[in-house]
């Protein structure tokens, strides 16, 4: 996520007529990072998730039967798999982390979680299942205009959302299973990842 919003912002698009956008390779190459960088930001959290749900599963012995289908995403009685999708897991795997009854990251109190899932429904969709069908004229964007109207600054706050729901949950979960301060660092005041990012 980190080297693609780095090449995006490398790749910038000038801000005025059609005339001085470029040549059409340019507008592509920056379109294209821009949704890379986007679909690059749900990969990061998704792997991240998924990671805690498996060392929750290999160093807990005390999983209930439910537990333990949302952690593998497979439910043993009905030999199938049973995903989850991104909500669920924020609810869930941190809850279970730390044997709570509730869980202890929602969209009221995490604001990149709010962000995030008003960016998934909204951004990511268009992104990963374009089309040119749907309604318009209720004043909601087609999926098609959201994806070729994508802009930097949207990326930049589904980025910054990324990494600050990544530390909201290991600060929730108490940093178990080591912590992510040591990898994980926000951009730079530049708008880039330091070199620091990718060592």
């Amino acid at each position: 996520m980190a080297a693609l919003w780095n090449s995006t912002v490398g790749n910038p698009l000038p801000p005025t007529s059609v005339e001085a956008l470029g040549s059409p390779l340019e507008v592509k190459r920056h379109f294209a990072l821009l949704r890379s960088t986007l679909r690059a930001a749900f990969a990061l959290l998704e792997g991240y998730l998924n990671g805690l749900a498996a060392d929750i599963y290999l160093t807990r012995t005390d999983l209930t039967q439910d537990e333990l289908t949302s952690l593998t995403e497979w439910d043993a009685t009905e030999e199938r798999h049973k995903t989850l999708g991104f909500r669920e897991k924020v609810h869930r795997y941190p809850r279970i982390a730390i044997a709570s009854k509730h869980p202890p990251i929602t969209e009221s109190s995490s604001r990149a979680l709010a962000l995030l899932l008003e960016a998934q429904t909204r951004l990511r969709h268009a992104v990963i299942h374009p089309t040119p069908l749907g309604k318009t004229d209720n004043g909601v964007p087609s999926r098609e205009q959201v994806h070729h109207n994508l802009t930097q600054d949207e990326v930049a706050d589904v980025c910054d959302a990324a990494i600050q729901l990544i530390l909201d949950v290991s600060t929730a979960i108490e940093h178990r299973f080591g912590g992510v301060d040591w990898w994980l660092k926000p951009r730079a005041e530049s708008g880039l990842f330091g070199n620091e990012v990718f060592l």
